[in-house]
């Protein structure tokens, strides 16, 4: 399942926002013989790279890291977003992120997530406050390969919520600091869930996307 975010500054920027989610739902899937079962909740981590102008931000890249544990193993799994698009909605005084992600395919089906929360300036480890959301909560839909011969089917709602102090870090210039970079600060997450003792989850294994 997707994610997301935009934000607000005069000079062109770029940061990073590190978001902690819970999936809850369920998740169905077929090899073509019989059905199976999975119910959230699934938690993972939310990395966003933003670069805000003039008054308007862009998305240009999100990756989700999720874990947990399966049958004793404790696993995690990288994935990329792609296709994230934000419509900024002004209420009188009130500022609304509303981020959508929408996949189609008539032959073999699609997703689509939408989520919203309010936005205000905040520190994210940079000289100058963004636009953020600090929470965004939403619904998934997803149907692929449906058919005779199986397929994923998924109903899921999210809760997303800003890290701080990952996002300090993340955008942080010191020696042991993301400075920005959004890879580096993927990687760091997936090393600090390494460390608790996470191993990647092999990408033929059946599962929620995260």
């Amino acid at each position: 399942m997707g994610l997301l975010v935009l934000g607000l500054c005069l000079p062109s920027s770029g940061e990073v926002l590190v978001y902690k989610y819970t999936q809850n739902g369920s998740f169905y899937y077929s090899d073509g013989t019989s059905w199976n079962q999975e119910k959230g909740p699934w938690k993972g981590y939310l990395v966003l790279d933003i670069t805000y102008a003039d008054g308007s931000a862009s998305i240009d890249g999100a990756t989700a890291v999720g874990y947990g544990t399966e049958g004793g193993d404790k696993l995690y799994s990288v994935n990329s977003l792609e296709g994230l698009r934000l419509v900024r909605v002004e209420l009188g005084s009130k500022v609304l992120w509303i981020v959508i992600q929408a996949d189609a395919d008539p032959q073999v089906g699609g997703s689509l997530q939408m989520f919203s929360g309010s936005a205000n300036a905040r520190k994210v480890g940079t000289a100058e406050k963004q636009e953020v959301a600090n929470k965004l909560s939403g619904t998934g839909l997803e149907a692929y390969n449906y058919g005779v011969e199986g397929g994923d089917l998924a109903m899921m709602t999210f809760s997303i919520t800003l890290y701080p102090t990952w996002t300090y870090w993340a955008n942080g210039d010191g020696e042991d600091e993301g400075g920005g970079n959004f890879e580096a600060t993927t990687a760091m997450i997936v090393d600090y869930l390494e460390r608790k003792g996470y191993v990647e989850r092999p990408e033929d294994e059946y599962g929620p996307t995260q």
